[in-house]
């Protein structure tokens, strides 16, 4: 099954990252939002997503549920849950994916960051429980995409090498090699927004993710191309996969009520 990565925590809060004097509203804002997916180069529907993005006060959490189908799609369901901790430490996962009415693919688990010089340890309890010790350099995908976006802002021709990230779900599991670089597209929105639409005035930057299996990989597992907003939203993302490229649009959006800490 060729599935969509969810932009996870990484990317979305990562936006939140502006200079004072860009933006008055840098503040990451919990949100839901629903998303419309088109086949690319049409306005074909291939499925959608609700997402929720919640900021407690000691993490940023996540959850998203998935469909897809379409001619160049296999029709699934994917149920994706993160948790990643402020502090960097530690982040809890879940990933389900189901086709036919039955479950494809499954990951649960905890990363924790080591100490004293050692690599990070995936502990799963999903699809068997067994410790994986990640590459060393890995981060979660917040703290990755936050240094991202601080550098992309004032380097805007920089591109970020690859870096070992965990925290995207996707079919080969959730770690991959990611590199970044900030681009313009300036492509409008097929549809028309519901809801607390002013969420969406918040300055935003196109930022292209390109995702290997490897550090020595040459060619990626997929190329994404996001317009993130300075207070958390994105409003589209473009996912060229091999089989299809697959567009998600924002089409309902809700503000959700401050973490009292």
């Amino acid at each position: 099954m060729r599935l969509i990565v969810r932009l996870s925590v990484g990317l979305v809060v990562a936006a939140a990252v502006v200079s004072a004097h860009e933006s008055k509203s840098a503040d990451f804002v919990s949100h839901r939002a629903e998303y419309r997916f088109y086949l690319g180069g049409s306005e074909t529907r291939a499925g959608g997503s609700v997402e929720e993005n919640r900021v407690e006060c000691d993490a940023w959490v996540q959850s998203s549920w998935q469909r897809l189908h379409g001619s160049n799609l296999r029709p699934g369901r994917q149920r994706l849950e993160t948790k990643e901790y402020r502090d960097g430490h530690a982040m809890t996962f879940l990933q389900h994916v189901s086709s036919g009415g039955e479950r494809v693919l499954s990951f649960e688990g905890t990363v924790r960051q080591g100490r004293n010089g050692k690599p990070a340890i995936a502990s799963y309890t999903s699809p068997r429980e067994m410790e994986v010790p990640l590459p060393r350099g890995t981060v979660f995908s917040t703290a990755f995409y936050l240094r991202t976006i601080r550098e992309l802002r004032t380097a805007p021709g920089k591109t970020i090498g690859r870096t070992p990230v965990f925290g995207l779900m996707g079919r080969s599991g959730s770690l991959f090699y990611v590199e970044a670089r900030r681009v313009k597209t300036g492509e409008p929105l097929f549809t028309k927004v519901e809801g607390d639409t002013e969420l969406l005035d918040s300055p935003s930057i196109d930022i292209e993710l390109r995702l290997f299996a490897s550090r020595q990989a040459a060619k990626p597992v997929q190329r994404i191309v996001a317009t993130a907003h300075a207070n958390g939203v994105y409003s589209r993302a473009v996912y060229y996969q091999p089989r299809a490229t697959v567009i998600a649009e924002i089409v309902r959006i809700q503000a959700l009520p401050k973490a009292k800490c």
